[in-house]
């Protein structure tokens, strides 16, 4: 189990992490701003876990003119504490672009992309 403490104070919980490649889809040519935005648009929750709310990181307008990261991560969060009390708890799937894992943690590697994320305006309250 992995636990992290967002900027804001709040701790969540990983309850599902996937790591892909972003331009592996990408046989010929350079990235550009259309096929950038095209990538983007095809980043979804994986299937398996279910209709969930997702938030977009957005790489910077330059990165999506030229180069985006090399790498996408997907990750599932869930938090005991809801936004509305009369809930159970609260969750969010993050997907944003990033550098290769390289030797970071996968905790590192989820710490470093959705630290500053603003829970309370962007996840969903769920009952069990």
């Amino acid at each position: 189990m992995i636990d992290i403490v967002l900027e804001s104070g709040r701790k969540v919980t990983v309850d599902g992490f996937v790591y892909g490649r972003t331009y592996s889809g990408l046989l010929e040519g350079s990235p550009n701003l259309k096929s950038n935005k095209r990538i983007l648009d095809w980043q979804k929750c994986p299937s398996e876990w279910g209709p969930r709310k997702v938030l977009m990181l957005e790489p910077s307008s330059q990165a999506l003119q030229s180069w985006l990261p090399p790498s996408t991560y997907k990750v599932w969060l869930t938090s005991n504490d809801p936004i509305n009390k009369t809930f159970m708890g609260s969750e969010l799937v993050v997907i944003w672009f990033d550098e290769n894992p390289g030797q970071r943690s996968i905790k590192e590697i989820i710490e470093n992309g959705i630290r500053k994320v603003d829970w309370d305006n962007n996840a969903k309250d769920f009952d069990y």
